[in-house]
């Protein structure tokens, strides 16, 4: 086999060597995203008395804090029907979309970004808890060298 026939051998490999290998690292963004999310236990509403068991505090920190596991379930679960996430070959490129369901979670955006939320009623404006960009940077910074490693490993064990 000829140097470019080699080359090109390799080139053809690559984006199935870098999907896998990606889609293997879905499940350690999974966990980046679950570490800027905190999860507290919800208030139970007693229907004897007509009141929550203990008072709602606001949250007045730039922190996510989730009540409910809807949300955290659908930013860090694949088999979660609300997580949209994939990893897809297009060409020599491989592109990891990260996403969750607004259509079943819709107030996740509204978490991330920050904006207007409520009802006509009662609105109200939300700040920015953003969980997805401070973790996507994490994992970029800590992850993608080792990605890069064992792609390279994969490939040295073709030749």
């Amino acid at each position: 086999m000829t140097p470019r026939e080699y080359t090109a051998a390799l080139l053809e490999r690559l984006p199935a060597i870098v999907t896998d290998e990606l889609q293997l690292m879905l499940e350690t963004l999974f966990i980046y995203i679950s570490d800027h999310m905190n999860i507290g236990e919800h208030p139970k509403f007693n229907m004897s008395t007509g009141r929550y068991d203990r008072p709602y505090v606001k949250n007045a920190t730039n922190q996510l804090y989730t009540n409910t596991k809807t949300l955290y379930d659908a930013a860090t679960s694949a088999r979660n029907r609300a997580n949209k996430s994939t990893v897809k070959n297009k060409g020599l490129s491989v592109v990891l979309t990260y996403a969750v369901d607004s259509d079943i979670v819709p107030y996740a955006n509204i978490h991330e970004y920050g904006g207007t939320a409520g009802r006509s009623n009662a609105r109200f404006t939300m700040p920015a808890r953003p969980y997805i960009a401070p973790a996507m940077a994490e994992f970029a910074d800590e992850e993608l060298n080792d990605l890069a490693d064992r792609v390279v490993r994969r490939l040295g064990a073709i030749a």
